[in-house]
C-alpha cells in the first residue's frame, strides 16, 4: 500500500505548487517603472511624461522614473524601450513621429516600430502654427500664398522629421506652392532664426511662438488643426484662411515593448487615463495647447495606422529622407 500513497502524496504536490505560485504572485506593478522620452527634458512631450508619472506613482504606490533619452529623431529612445523586457516596467512616451514617420524617413533604422513597440494609450494631440516674421507683407494666408507664388520663401521647423517639418511640406503639397525647408536642431533654434530674419516663415508649437505674437515680433497666419487654438482664438485654421479640409495633427502616445501581457497593458493605459482626467494635468496641457487625450490602446493603435498611411504616403511622394 505504500506506492499508492506515496504516488497520490506526490499528485497532490504537483497539483497544490503551481496553484500557490500563481496565488503568491506579486501583482503589477511590483516594482519601479520607468518612462522614457525620447525628447530632451523641458518640452511638451517631458511635461507630459512627467505630470503622468506622478499621478502614476501616486496608485500605484511604486516609483515611475522619467528617463531622457534624446536623438536620432526620437528613435534612440524608441529604440531602448523596444529592445526592453516586455513586461510593463519600460515604456515610452513620445510624438507620434518615431512610429508613423521615422520609418519612411530613416532608411537604416535597427528596429521596427510596427514590429516591436505596441500602443498603451493616445495620451494627447496637438497642432501646429504657421507664423511669419513682421518684415514678411503678409497677414493672411492668402496673401502668404501669393507671395510664395512670386518669390523663394523659406520655413523653419524642428528638424527633419519634425511635426513643423511635416506640416509645412504637406501643406506646400496641397497648396501647390514651392517652399524651402530649413531644419534646426529644436524649435527654440528655429523660433530665434525666424525672430532674426534669417528665414520668412515657421511651422512650430503654438506656445514657444505665442510670446513673440503678442510682442508684435511675430505673425501669426494659420494654425493646422480642425478648430482654433484657445490660446490664440483670434488665429484662423488653414481651412478657415482658404485652404479647404486642410488638418495635420499629432499625438502624444505612450507605448510598450511588443509581447507585454494584455493585462499589464490594460492597468498601465487605466491609470494613464485617470491621470489625464485629473483637473490640474488638463490645466498643465490646456496651457501648453496640448489637447488631453485618453482611450483604449485599440483607438491609439488605430490612430497610428491612419497617420502612418498619411506621413507614410507623403515622404515617399516627396522622398523624404534623413539618412
Amino acid at each position: 500500500m505504500r506506492a499508492p500513497i506515496t504516488f497520490a502524496l506526490a499528485a497532490s504536490i504537483l497539483f497544490v505548487c503551481p496553484a500557490q505560485a500563481v496565488s503568491t504572485a506579486p501583482p503589477f506593478p511590483a516594482k519601479p517603472i520607468t518612462i522614457v522620452v525620447p525628447l530632451t527634458a523641458g518640452g511638451p512631450v517631458d511635461i507630459l511624461a512627467r505630470l503622468v508619472a506622478e499621478k502614476m506613482a501616486a496608485e500605484f504606490k511604486q516609483p515611475v522614473i522619467v528617463e531622457n533619452r534624446p536623438g536620432g529623431g526620437g528613435n534612440i529612445g524608441a529604440e531602448q524601450v523596444a529592445r526592453a523586457r516586455p513586461d510593463g516596467y519600460t515604456i515610452l512616451c513620445a510624438t507620434d513621429t518615431p512610429m508613423t514617420v521615422n520609418p519612411f524617413i530613416y532608411k537604416r533604422l535597427t528596429f521596427s516600430a510596427a514590429r516591436d513597440l505596441t500602443p498603451v494609450s493616445l495620451a494627447a494631440t496637438f497642432a501646429q502654427m504657421l507664423v511669419v516674421n513682421p518684415a514678411m507683407p503678409a497677414t493672411t494666408l492668402e496673401q502668404f500664398m501669393a507671395l510664395a507664388r512670386q518669390r523663394p520663401v523659406t520655413f523653419a521647423s524642428g528638424g527633419n522629421g519634425s511635426p513643423g517639418h511635416l506640416t509645412g511640406m504637406y501643406f506646400a503639397d496641397k497648396s501647390g506652392i514651392p517652399l524651402t525647408h530649413v531644419p534646426y536642431k529644436g524649435n527654440s533654434q528655429a523660433v530665434g532664426d525666424l525672430l532674426g530674419g534669417q528665414v520668412d516663415a515657421g511651422f512650430l508649437a503654438t506656445p514657444g511662438v505665442l510670446p513673440h505674437i503678442k510682442a508684435g515680433k511675430l505673425k501669426a497666419i494659420a494654425v493646422s488643426s480642425a478648430n482654433r487654438s484657445p490660446l490664440s482664438p483670434a488665429t484662423p485654421t488653414f481651412s478657415e484662411a482658404g485652404l479647404p479640409g486642410f488638418e495635420a495633427m499629432f499625438a502624444m502616445l505612450h507605448m510598450a515593448p511588443a509581447g507585454t501581457p494584455p493585462e499589464v497593458i490594460d492597468t498601465l493605459n487605466r491609470a494613464i487615463d485617470r491621470a489625464l482626467r485629473a483637473d490640474d494635468v488638463r490645466a498643465r496641457l490646456s496651457a501648453l495647447d496640448i489637447a488631453p487625450g485618453g482611450g483604449s490602446p485599440a483607438q491609439a493603435g488605430a490612430y497610428l495606422a491612419r497617420y502612418r498611411a498619411l506621413w507614410g504616403g507623403m515622404a515617399a511622394k516627396l522622398d523624404l529622407q534623413v539618412d
